[in-house]
Order: C-alpha cells, then structure tokens, then sequence
C-alpha cells in the first residue's frame, strides 16, 4: 500500500513563514521606492540652479538733454531717456582709444569723453603710436543661484551673434568657484566696434555654464538673450 509522502507546503508554518517573508519583501521594496521619491523631490527642490536674474548695460554718463546738445561729442552715440525722467538722458557707449596695430586698450581715459577731449589726453599722456577710437559697450549678466545648495566647481562663457553668422567668444570660461544659495554673481565685458560704426538692432548673446551639484552631478545650461537696441531692451529666448 502507497503512502503519501509530506508536503513543504502542508505545515501550515510554512506557510506562514513564506507569507511573512513576501510581505516583508513587499515593504521593504515600498519602503526604498518612496525613499527614492523622497531623495528625487528633494533634489528637484534644493538642487543648485544658477540662472540669469537680470541683464544689464552700462552707463558712461547721464546727462540732460540740454548739456548734451550742448556738447560736441565729435561721433554719434548711443542714448536713451532714463527710466525715472525724459529730461535726462543715458549714454550706454563710450569712447574708449586702442593701438592701431595692437589693439590694446590705451588705459587712463575717461570713456565719456568727446573725441577732442579724447585726442588731448592722448597727447598729454604722451602716447606716441598710431591709436584709433571705437565705441565700448559694456554688457554685464547677473546669475543667481536660486538652489538651496550649493554649485560647485561653476565655469561660464560668453559668446556673441556676429553678423558673419557665427558665435564670436567675448568673455572666456571663468575660473571654476563656488555660488552659494542666493548669491549672485556677474559677467561683464566689452564690446568695441569702429568709431563710425552702429550697434545692431539685436545682438543676439548665449550664456554657456557648468557646475556640479550637491550630489557631484555634472550640470550644464545654456542661456539665450538678444538685446535690442532700438528699445534698449532683453528678449529672452
């Protein structure tokens, strides 16, 4: 006569054991996928984010309109009625003096001169090469951090849209640094184009910047902003 050998499965705490054993499982598996939510929200909400918070363009000198008519500047400049008055005008150009075969900037001139003022301090200082004038602008980008962390190890470039198609560098990489949350930061430069010349109705910028994260993640943004100089205004893109 066959007997029936016992089951694994037949003792009921077994059974259990197994049920127990599933359920834990499940918990566990519960327990490190919320915690990865959890982790993935708070970077999302604490990770460092640098991002443009305003642009800005220099002004060399402000002026009424009645002291400006009065003045022979000696080239056409750039002008614009301050925010706060139409009487008061701004002048986001200068006058700035370079040598004609080097291109350096000849240092120690007021750049809201006028070309005869200009051409004075050149002779009082002596300079003996030939020189040229050009008009300076001077962009500057302010950045922020709006993380609540910091970002490490944070570089950024600067090019410009030419009228040759092609993206001009006008502020190289900078020195790698920390941007602790809520502070700011900025990137000016100058942008010099022939005494005669006329700035572009826009001149098209992109802002390229890398920076690590609270967890050394590699993060990389590129910002694209066109100022028009009709308006003297930023369209962001």
């Amino acid at each position: 006569m066959a007997t029936e050998s016992p089951n694994f499965f037949s003792d009921p705490k077994v059974v259990f054991s197994l049920v127990a054993l599933v359920l834990s499982a499940i918990s566990l598996i519960w327990t490190l996928s919320n915690q990865f939510e959890q982790n993935r929200r708070w970077d999302s909400l604490n990770a460092a984010s640098v991002e443009l918070s305003r642009p800005w363009l220099q002004v060399f000198r402000e002026i009424t309109r009645k002291e400006y008519q009065s003045i022979d500047w000696g080239y056409v400049t750039t002008l614009y009625s301050a925010s706060d008055s139409i009487d008061r005008l701004q002048m986001v150009n200068g006058l700035r003096a370079r040598g004609k075969n080097s291109h350096q900037l000849i240092s120690g001139i007021d750049p809201a001169s006028t070309v005869k003022e200009l051409n004075e301090e050149i002779t009082r200082k002596g300079y003996k090469g030939d020189f040229e004038m050009v008009k300076n602008y001077r962009p500057t980008f302010y950045l922020r951090n709006n993380g609540k962390t910091d970002a490490e190890n944070w570089t950024a470039s600067v090019d410009v849209y030419s009228i040759d198609g092609s993206w001009v560098p006008v502020a190289p990489v900078s020195k790698p640094m920390v941007i602790h949350p809520n502070q700011e930061v900025n990137i000016a430069f100058d942008i010099l184009i022939p005494i005669e010349g006329i700035i572009p109705e826009k001149l098209p910028f992109r802002i390229k910047m890398s920076f690590q994260d609270v967890n050394g993640k590699l993060r990389q943004n590129e910002i694209r902003i066109t100022w028009t100089s009709p308006l003297n205004y930023w369209v962001y893109e």
